[in-house]
């Protein structure tokens, strides 16, 4: 599959993902409206503060990270542009990648804070429970996680394996600048996790919660997740990675338990990585 066809792919799925969303969200009002039941409000997730306004800023935090692949993609002629010289576009990369997570980590802060006056602590469970207690939430959930996708890499089969390694990857294995490799690894290891996890589990599973039930929060977070990544050959694990996170954050009540779970995540990813060049320069 080229890559043209898979972002063709994504892209429609990504449509399908949104329209199915407002339908939801449709449908749920009615079904609660007439039974008047609380399926949104159960769970130790806070969904209750959430309103309309909430749901405008996911959609266009939502397009705002696609935007952010698009542009700098490799393949799209953006900001990494060629691979002519690839250490120096490489860092570019990475670089605009890190500002535009630390840009919408400080507009979801603050929006949330000035703009709706909730208390982002708070409202994340940050507080919930004390760090050890997450870390150890977070490797049983990597434990129970890891499993599921490895069954799904292996069940996907073959379908998907003409798909190129994700540009990152191919990056890291390809670019011999350790300065670069510690650069993405931070990238990877810390902002990534906490940027899309305040971004997908944090808003878009709380929002979406709000409006419908936690079950259809936890598919659409993930599938979310999975899409913003732009690469059909991961999309699958991504998925079941972002419900693993999800299914960790309403069980616990507190957002650090799948922070933690994807940075393990990515250190391990990041770490075979690293020997990998080691063993095939």
């Amino acid at each position: 599959m080229s890559h043209a066809e898979s972002m063709a792919v994504l892209r429609d799925v990504y449509l399908i993902g949104l329209g199915s969303a407002a339908v939801a969200v449709f449908i749920y009002a009615q079904i609660r409206n007439r039974a008047h039941v609380a399926w949104n409000y159960q769970g130790n997730v806070m969904a209750r503060p959430y309103n309309a306004l909430d749901a405008i800023a996911v959609l266009m935090l939502l397009g705002l990270f696609g935007l952010n692949f698009f542009v700098t993609a490799p393949e799209t002629g953006g900001v990494t542009g060629t691979s002519e010289e690839p250490e120096r576009l490489g860092s570019a990369a990475i670089l605009v990648g890190m500002l535009f997570n630390l840009v919408i980590c400080a507009f979801i802060i603050i929006y949330l804070r000035l703009f709706r006056d909730l208390h982002p602590p708070e409202l994340f469970g940050l507080r919930h429970m004390p760090v050890h207690h997450a870390l150890l939430w977070a490797v049983l959930g990597v434990v129970a996680t890891y499993g599921v996708v490895i069954l799904v890499s292996q069940l996907k089969g073959s379908a998907v394996q003409e798909e190129n390694p994700q540009e990152t990857v191919e990056a890291f294995r390809k670019n011999a600048d350790w300065g670069f490799r510690i650069l993405m690894g931070f990238m990877a290891i810390v902002i990534a996790p906490v940027t899309e996890e305040l971004m997908f589990r944090g808003l878009v599973y709380g929002v979406t919660k709000r409006f419908t039930d936690r079950w259809f929060a936890t598919i659409f977070s993930a599938l979310m997740f999975s899409i913003i990544h732009f690469h059909v050959g991961s999309a699958p694990e991504l998925f079941v990675l972002g419900v693993g996170f999800a299914l960790a954050y309403e069980q616990t009540g507190s957002l650090l338990v799948p922070v933690f779970m994807h940075m393990f995540f990515n250190a391990w990813n990041i770490f075979w990585m690293a020997v990998a060049t080691f063993v095939s320069p």
